[in-house]
């Protein structure tokens, strides 16, 4: 594979990053949307007060606000029910282009660069051979190289295997984490070659 054709697929693998993020976000937001028109409905509910002084009936709403709620209540249930749609849709969507960005790019040596050399976006995972335990911490250096060793865009994780002279220079160190996309912006954090 040329040089080119590896900078246009690793921008589609950006982009799959960028899709899924994006595509999670409206789902938290449908999400979120469907629940808080479910509360006010049932904090309208509650507050009607209850007439056989157990549990709130169709007889404890006022007449003049019942069409109002019956038709609060049809959007909420709605709400829900897209939202859920939604979300099926979308984790399809995730883990078909999940699939596709593993077949391509797992094993492949790349090297990434930070946009901006003061982003966290990439943690080193270190193995402690005294204690038998991993730990991470934020990597400060702009770039890594290393081999692709899984995708995660529901995450927005991709792991990277050391090269074998970064692991004979640093021998704990086991992987690199690079969280791809800025999620207050959904914009990418690196670059990939």
């Amino acid at each position: 594979m040329s040089n080119t054709q590896i900078t246009k697929n690793t921008e589609q693998l950006i982009y799959c990053y960028i899709d899924a993020m994006s595509s999670l976000t409206l789902v938290q937001n449908a999400e979120s949307v469907a629940n808080s028109q479910e509360k006010s409905i049932i904090e309208q509910l509650n507050s009607a007060g209850t007439k056989n002084g157990v549990f709130v009936t169709k007889n404890d709403i006022p007449e003049s606000s019942e069409d109002q709620l019956i038709q609060a209540s049809m959007n909420a249930h709605m709400s829900k029910v897209q939202s859920t749609q939604l979300s099926e849709k979308t984790i399809a969507k995730v883990t078909e282009l999940e699939a596709w960005a593993r077949s391509v790019f797992i094993g492949t040596k790349v090297t990434i660069k930070k946009l901006n050399s003061k982003s966290d976006c990439i943690d080193a995972v270190i193995f402690n051979k005294q204690t038998g335990e991993y730990r991470t911490s934020v990597y400060n250096k702009s770039t890594v190289k290393g081999y692709i060793n899984d995708i995660q865009l529901n995450k927005n994780l991709l792991v990277i295997s050391p090269t074998m002279t970064a692991k004979f220079i640093n021998p704990n160190r086991h992987l690199f984490y690079v969280y791809v996309v800025n999620t207050q912006n959904l914009t990418s954090e690196i670059t990939i070659s």
